[in-house]
């Protein structure tokens, strides 16, 4: 998890361990999920969901992080894209 903040808006990237790195791609479509980005502190699911609930927005990749948003009501399942079968969210 990792924290970006623009002025006072904080942006909470977070991401599955084993994708952190990759660059998914599904026809014209490539998404690179860059450790510039996405990796920063190895986080229980309740330090975040507590930063998830603070931050202006979340972008979420993985199967696992992107459940953990969802099964505690801060993410709809069909607002999940998915990118070469990982799923990824944003929330606003």
């Amino acid at each position: 998890m990792k924290i970006h903040f623009s002025g006072t808006e904080g942006v909470l990237a977070v991401s599955d361990m084993d994708i952190i790195g990759r660059t998914l791609s599904q026809g014209d479509l490539e998404f690179k999920v860059s450790r510039d980005f996405y990796e920063g502190s190895l986080v229980t699911p309740d330090v975040l969901l507590m930063n998830a609930q603070r931050m202006k927005s979340v972008n979420a990749v993985g199967a696992y992080c992107t459940g953990i948003l969802i099964k505690a009501g801060l993410a709809k399942a069909e607002n999940i894209k998915t990118i070469q079968g990982i799923p990824h969210i944003q929330i606003y």
